[in-house]
């Protein structure tokens, strides 16, 4: 987590919900919601670095009464997924993993979008890997694109040089 601004708490799937705070590593079947106002940023990888000073640990936004809590200075790779929380969302990480082929990274991301809306930005992907992101109504795969996808399915693509967005939903009246 690089970011988290208003109300934003965690689960690790147990309904036991926690403070979100900038720098916690979320495994694999966590859930992540904002409240009203709330903003989340998080880098999705096996293998963050997050950013240190030197001889000091992460530090974390240095005004006490700063709404903003974030790592001071991050700025994501282009080779990070980034997904941006908004207001009333809640999120969850079903699947996360990276392999090393040798010749080739190949990595299968699912998120399930439960309700809300996100932004995201996903690096252009190797043919093998694949990115989902479960909707209530249905799914949405994406590939190398900058994006905003809502719980409805609503979609826009803001940038989508190396691939798009491919979405299959299910509407109101079954077609």
């Amino acid at each position: 987590v690089l970011r988290v601004a208003g109300p934003a708490s965690y689960s690790l799937g147990d309904n036991n919900w926690h403070p979100l705070l900038a720098g916690k590593a979320l495994p694999v079947g966590s859930l992540v919601r904002t409240g009203d106002n709330g903003v989340v940023d998080i880098v999705l990888g096996q293998s963050v670095r997050m950013p240190q000073a030197a001889g000091q640990p992460d530090r974390i936004s240095s005004a006490p009464d700063s709404p903003v809590r974030g790592l001071i200075g991050y700025t994501p790779s282009v080779q990070q997924n980034v997904v941006r929380l908004t207001s009333n969302t809640t999120l969850g990480i079903d699947k996360l993993t990276v392999t090393d082929t040798g010749a080739d990274t190949v990595s299968d991301t699912e998120l399930n979008l439960k309700q809300g809306k996100i932004l995201a930005s996903v690096k252009k992907l190797s043919g093998a890997s694949q990115y989902l992101i479960k909707l209530p109504n249905g799914i949405a795969g994406v590939r190398g694109t900058t994006f905003s996808i809502s719980a409805d399915g609503t979609v826009s693509c803001l940038d989508s040089s190396s691939g798009g967005v491919v979405l299959s939903v299910v509407g109101t009246d079954g077609s």
